[in-house]
């Protein structure tokens, strides 16, 4: 069974990126990425500084009880948040799902709960690319 990791938001945050002479030097989403993740350290997950992925994005990384995932955070009108699991890949194939899952439960408290953004909706990877035309 495909857990649903990939999540949708909407954030009435401003615009934050910034272009010089045609280049994209900061892409939008870093104001969005820095709350998710002080949010997430106030719920006393370990979270790493945000950094910039590529043009299109943020990454961060953390653990929950002991439970390592990495984050991509891109601006898809809505909002696209991706969380992975980043557990030995024996602990992924052979272990219980339940410990990501308590990971995700965190991750939907901490988006719900924030004044910042609305309208959350989980999708498993294959869930996503049906909405999105692919």
């Amino acid at each position: 069974m495909e857990t649903a990791h990939f999540v949708t938001f909407l954030s009435a945050l401003p615009d934050d990126s910034f272009e010089e002479n045609g280049e994209t030097v900061r892409p939008r989403g870093h104001n969005v990425a820095e709350i998710i993740t002080a949010e997430l350290r106030e719920k006393e997950m370990s979270v790493s500084i945000v950094q910039r992925y590529g043009f299109n994005g943020w990454t961060f990384e953390g653990s929950a009880r002991s439970v390592p995932f990495w984050c991509f955070l891109g601006y898809a009108e809505p909002w696209l948040l991706i969380v992975k699991d980043r557990r030995w890949f024996a602990n992924r194939l052979f272990g219980s799902v339940e410990p990501f899952v308590s990971v995700l439960q965190q991750f939907d408290l901490v988006i719900d709960a924030s004044e910042h953004f609305s309208a959350l909706k989980w999708f498993t990877p294959r869930e996503y690319g049906k909405t999105n035309g692919e």
